[in-house]
């Protein structure tokens, strides 16, 4: 069996040499491949690409204004508390649907109820509940934020969060911002590659990134009495709808 057994590891011998030579050629090729790929995109051999960073920014005026009030009462009994709430934000509701709020631009943003306990025993008793009914309000004429504010506070509302800006057309700014940023990309592109005394040979990759930051209110906006807020001067300012990207050239 000896002239068997050499046959055998003759023929494993061969096809170790047959793969190899077989892998061998598939490295050959994607190399080559790759190579060519490098060339076509202006990387060189030496595979030189220039990564930069751009910003945009456009300026809007703001078209909608977002704000959240809503009824907080306080009573011995569960049932008198939220029966009394309803009847409040039924009022506050017919109050800023009568200055032109639609229905589809008021939602219920918050529910609670808070017990209130006695400290003084022990163990601390319930002694009553706080009902607290938030709404989240979309203006579409920022004109009018001070008019729904006193109706709504005339009609019952007693808690006032916050006041932010925004803008029907962010979507069509982001979009400008967004050629200025990369535009700033390829002007700092253009001057390192020239710094370095080379040039700017095409794009190989673009990374997008977002950051709108929105308008400042004449006064920060935390929790206080609606007939309070009511009186606040409203500023809406400006948004600035700001645009990033990162973008990898080939230069050589």
């Amino acid at each position: 069996m000896p002239e068997e057994n050499d046959m055998k590891k003759l023929i494993i011998i061969i096809l170790v040499i047959v793969f190899a030579a077989v892998g061998f050629g598939f490295i050959a090729t994607t190399v080559a491949k790759a190579t060519s790929e490098e060339e076509a995109l202006g990387i060189g051999v030496d595979g030189t690409v220039l990564t930069v960073y751009g910003s945009g920014s456009i300026k809007l005026e703001p078209d909608v204004a977002y704000i959240n009030l809503g009824v907080i009462t306080q009573q011995r009994d569960l049932k008198t508390a939220q029966d009394n709430n309803s009847a409040s934000l039924a009022s506050v509701l017919t109050a800023i649907k009568g200055v032109g709020i639609k229905e589809d631009d008021i939602k219920t943003s918050g529910y609670n109820i808070y017990p209130q306990y006695d400290r003084n025993s022990s163990p601390a008793k319930i002694e009553g509940y706080e009902i607290r009914n938030e709404l989240s309000i979309t203006i579409k004429d920022i004109d009018s934020v001070g008019l729904v504010l006193d109706a709504a506070t005339k009609a019952g509302a007693n808690s006032a969060g916050s006041i932010s800006f925004g803008s029907l057309k962010e979507e069509e700014a982001y979009s400008e911002a967004l050629g200025l940023a990369f535009k700033s990309a390829k002007s700092k592109a253009d001057a390192l590659a020239a710094a370095a005394g080379m040039k700017v040979k095409t794009t190989i990759s673009i990374f997008e990134g977002l950051n709108t930051s929105p308008a400042p209110l004449s006064r920060a906006a935390t929790l206080y009495a609606a007939d309070e807020m009511s009186s606040v001067p409203i500023e809406a300012g400006l948004l600035t709808i700001s645009a990033d990207v990162t973008v990898v050239y080939a230069i050589k």
